[in-house]
């Protein structure tokens, strides 16, 4: 059962590792459509 629970936990500090690199992706991708446009 704990086992089961830690696995919720690691899931869910999974997708915030993905929000935060989507975020970061988007603003890169802002950043260098930018300058590329530029």
């Amino acid at each position: 059962m704990s086992g089961s629970v830690h696995q919720h936990d690691i899931s869910g500090f999974q997708a915030f590792l993905q929000i935060l690199r989507n975020a970061f992706v988007q603003a890169f991708n802002a950043r260098y459509e930018s300058s590329k446009g530029g």
